[in-house]
């Protein structure tokens, strides 16, 4: 009933920077946070919009953009009298792909109306999931093409009756015309006044059940392949939609997170146990390395195969029994 207290300790003034165009990985991640969508779904809209010409090839790591693409957002910033924010930029070399950006000047507004007088004739209805992910690929797209901006940061701590005192950091002090009016890198609260102590009433308060265990969205699944170099562009959606297909994982329907089955946690326990030199994390890694060596032509690809074949047919499989309880479809009982 007493609320909360926001007491301010430091006020910063902090220069927000843009972030690169997306790539698959980054695409995916945000995808999931901010529209909710699976990694398939995303990946399935973006190939749509693809075919349609509205974005760039969207399987990508490459955050490169080319001249021209320098030229859509020079010409998108000069409409909407925006070139004082301009700051053109390449964002790394050129390589196979750029990064994943839009291939005309046209916001989701401007690209409804000309779809809908019949100015960019579409070989498929565009939904509303379709403008949706084409907002956030053109936001941050003309983000990464401006200048930074500058906030004030507070650091505050939230003190809360029988809970324990959080320090976290508020942004206030936006102004319009910034980057962040098309891709919100921090969340920023211009209404709220944190100069003095101030007392919070919250409108609602929720208690949520949670699991012990830390579940990831498929976003943040994306996020940590990329970070431990275990997947592509093209194998981020599909890894996960195979894991989805064979019963090893569901979504959770509200958050999305991706849940593990009795039959993925004991396939994953009878791997680990028996196999994890082969299902490692490090031995993944080092197998996509092995794997870009080929296409660098650095390694012949036989000889690859050849190293593989030797080292599996070492191995024997040890013989168990699936429990019924873990099958799916009515199917009998698998040795392995």
């Amino acid at each position: 009933a007493k609320g909360a207290i926001l007491i301010p300790i430091s006020r910063n003034i902090e220069e927000i920077k843009p972030l690169p165009p997306y790539t698959t990985d980054t695409l995916l991640y945000d995808a999931s946070r901010h529209l909710n969508l699976s990694a398939e779904e995303t990946m399935r809209l973006a190939q749509d919009l693809f075919e349609m010409g509205l974005i760039t090839y969207h399987r990508t790591d490459s955050t490169y953009v080319s001249n021209i693409g320098i030229g859509i957002a020079t010409e998108y910033l000069n409409k909407r009298k925006l070139a004082s924010q301009l700051a053109p930029r390449h964002w790394g070399e050129p390589g196979a792909h750029e990064a994943i950006r839009p291939t005309k000047p046209l916001d989701v507004e401007e690209l409804r109306r000309a779809v809908a007088i019949g100015e960019i004739p579409l070989t498929k209805r565009l939904t509303e999931k379709h403008y949706k992910l084409y907002k956030l690929i053109f936001g941050r797209f003309i983000a990464s093409q401006m200048k930074p901006t500058r906030l004030v940061a507070v650091r505050v701590s939230l003190r809360v009756t029988g809970t324990k005192e959080v320090e976290t950091t508020v942004y206030v002090g936006k102004t319009k015309d910034t980057l962040l009016d098309f891709y919100p890198i921090v969340k920023v609260d211009n209404k709220l006044d944190i100069s003095t102590p101030t007392r919070i009433k919250p409108l609602q308060v929720t208690v949520y059940r949670a699991s012990l265990a830390r579940l990831y969205t498929a976003g943040e699944i994306v996020a940590k392949m990329k970070s431990e170099g275990i997947g592509r562009p093209s194998t981020y959606a599909r890894t996960i939609g195979v894991l989805r297909r064979h019963g090893y994982i569901i979504e959770s329907k509200r958050r999305k997170y991706l849940v593990p089955t009795k039959l993925g946690i004991n396939v994953y326990t009878y791997l680990t146990t028996y196999y994890n030199e082969l299902v490692s994390v490090q031995r993944t890694r080092q197998l996509y390395e092995k794997m870009e060596r080929i296409e660098k032509g650095e390694v012949e690809p036989e000889h690859l195969i050849l190293e593989l074949l030797e080292e599996l047919t070492s191995y024997q499989l040890l013989p168990i029994e699936i429990p019924s309880s873990l099958l799916l479809n009515d199917e009998k009982h698998v040795v392995v």
